[in-house]
């Protein structure tokens, strides 16, 4: 009779506690998740004072919200078009060219990089910076994902390259505010994240979307400019 009492009081911790405390350490990864966002946006503002410090400052119309436009893959728009409701980038993409990271490092680093419109350096009209975000970051400080453990700026973070949901993967991007200024903001995506496209409310963790802009408010808010 005692032995049952025991392992039945061993089912009843196995049925409750258990699942409580692995949804805690999943709750906690999201946690450290938000805080990688957090100090990116920290890197990124480095990154654009370094950047803004290196153009010619007399032929340059390039702003800070060029080149946080860059890193969101947004591209400016003329007179003939309509602007993007939304658009992103994920840090570990493993296109080229782009901003964030070295994963396509070829001879030539200025084709690697994405240009900055009305950027001039020399006699470089819409010259790219001199570096990307991940070059901002000291070894001793690499932000990982804590699902995976895997540099974030890695392929293995870009859910496109990978061909499937990449829980801990964070991507920058950027939605058309209703008063016509760009939003921008870090969302990532979770275990319950289903799909891989900008335009899906199952591609990011929870209630982050890029389709309206409750959903925007759940992602990591970096900036607004118009």
């Amino acid at each position: 009779m005692e032995l049952l009492l025991v392992v039945l009081i061993i089912g009843l911790l196995f049925a409750f506690i258990v699942p409580k405390l692995i949804a805690f350490r999943i709750e906690a990864q999201y946690s450290l998740v938000r805080q990688s966002a957090v100090e990116l946006s920290s890197f990124v503002q480095q990154w654009v004072r370094n950047s803004i410090q290196a153009q010619d400052d007399q032929r340059s119309s390039a702003t800070i919200a060029d080149y946080v436009a860059s890193l969101a893959n947004r591209e400016p728009v003329d007179v003939f078009s309509e602007p993007p409701p939304f658009t992103g980038q994920w840090i570990g993409t493993s296109s080229r060219p782009n901003n964030w990271n070295n994963n396509n490092i070829i001879l030539d680093r200025n084709d690697q990089r994405a240009p900055i419109y009305g950027r001039w350096v020399g006699q470089r009209r819409n010259a790219p910076p001199e570096s990307v975000i991940e070059d901002m970051i000291p070894g001793e400080k690499v932000i990982k994902n804590p699902f995976s453990k895997k540099n974030i700026f890695s392929t293995d973070n870009d859910p496109l390259f990978c061909k499937h949901p990449v829980p801990g993967a964070i991507a920058f991007c950027s939605m058309l505010a209703p008063d016509g200024s760009v939003a921008y903001g870090f969302c990532f995506q979770g275990r319950d994240s289903t799909t891989l496209s900008w335009n899906k409310s199952s591609t990011f963790h929870g209630k982050q979307d890029l389709l309206s802009v409750q959903g925007f408010s759940h992602c990591t808010t970096f900036a607004q400019y118009r």
